[in-house]
């Protein structure tokens, strides 16, 4: 085996970025005979500009009003979290914002990540800063919108973006259903102002809020497809711009660096998107976790080989590890593996 590829999300404390690259020059330095590659990866949450910069480049830029957004040419990427956090607002108001004076700027194509929003609105204050859903269409009409998600619940309902946030935020009932209710006006409104296009191969409507993802962001990501935004899983979206199969089909082992590996990464995620490539291209993959939560049958179902933690199996943290403890434990534990995964050669060998 001459090659490894270092891949994954977070790990505790650490980012996509930091967290590939302590694994990868652990791995590196316990097996110097390889060459270890890092990959970081995102879901479409937070970390996301940082992964598409390490990967493809850009300008870290920050709009007038302290917006920050990586830009290339007439393409920019946007992590409507990192926009919610720099202009504090009761909602989504600043991503339509930061997406009018993109366009203003000559901005063609607008990718915006909606993992990690806490605002619930249902995109209701993106869609009213740009002028409300036919106004911003017409503003928008020489824009193409692309939406990755993190998830793929629908807008309304027990699995949608009112629900998630009261687990999330731990609201009560009540602030719950407030929430579903008015976004369920929002989506009458909508249904109102935007005429309902059809499925080219069935012919019944499609419906915005029905739509896998819709309920990303807290909703950010229906109001983004009321604007016309195309809505695309962010693992989907990081594998093609990574080109991911390529990368898979020159290394003898993945290696996944993931936080928590559980029954949640077993579906829509970064892990089983790798996992999915790994196995078409017949090439090994381990995980490398801060907690692992699955068990062997599980392991392999994905076509993965092994998982490894860093706590004892079955221990559930009451705290995240900080990038300081993460980062050492990470350390330890890819050391570890990589002298089971890449043995250096016997020195009793001739």
């Amino acid at each position: 085996m001459k090659r490894v590829l270092v891949t994954g999300h977070r790990f505790g404390g650490l980012g996509p970025v930091e967290a590939t690259r302590t694994a990868r020059d652990a791995w590196a330095q316990a097996a110097p005979q390889v060459a270890v590659e890092a990959l970081p990866a995102t879901d479409g949450g937070r970390g996301f500009a940082d992964v598409v910069r390490a990967l493809r480049g850009g300008e870290q830029v920050l709009a007038d009003d302290g917006a920050p957004y990586l830009r290339d040419g007439d393409t920019a990427w946007v992590e409507a979290a990192e926009v919610l956090d720099a202009v504090p607002a009761p909602d989504t108001a600043p991503v339509g914002e930061l997406i009018a004076a993109l366009a203003r700027a000559g901005i063609r194509h607008i990718v915006l990540a909606t993992g990690g929003v806490t605002t619930v609105d249902g995109g209701r204050g993106a869609v009213e800063a740009l002028g409300g859903p036919v106004a911003a269409r017409e503003r928008l009409a020489g824009t193409r919108l692309t939406a990755v998600v993190d998830d793929d619940r629908g807008l309304l309902g027990f699995q949608g973006a009112a629900a998630a946030a009261g687990e999330r935020l731990r609201l009560d009932p009540a602030d719950s259903q407030r929430l579903e209710t008015e976004m369920g006006e929002w989506v009458d409104e909508v249904r109102r102002a935007v005429p309902a296009s059809r499925d080219l191969l069935s012919g019944k409507q499609i419906h915005l809020d029905r739509m896998p993802g819709s309920g990303a962001g807290g909703g950010l990501a229906y109001g983004l497809a009321a604007l016309g935004a195309a809505l695309v899983p962010g693992p989907s979206y990081w594998a093609t711009l990574a080109r991911l199969d390529q990368r898979v089909a020159v290394a003898g082992l993945v290696v996944i660096v993931e936080t928590v590996f559980d029954w949640r990464l077993m579906e829509h995620s970064v892990l089983r998107t790798v996992a999915d490539a790994a196995a078409a291209d017949a090439t090994p993959g381990v995980v490398l976790a801060d907690e692992v939560h699955v068990g062997r049958r599980e392991v392999m179902s994905t076509g993965l080989s092994g998982a490894y933690s860093v706590a004892a199996t079955g221990v559930i943290r009451r705290e995240r590890p900080d990038a300081a403890a993460a980062r050492a434990g990470l350390e330890r534990l890819a050391g570890r593996i990589a002298g089971t995964w890449t043995p250096g050669p016997r020195g009793d060998v001739p």
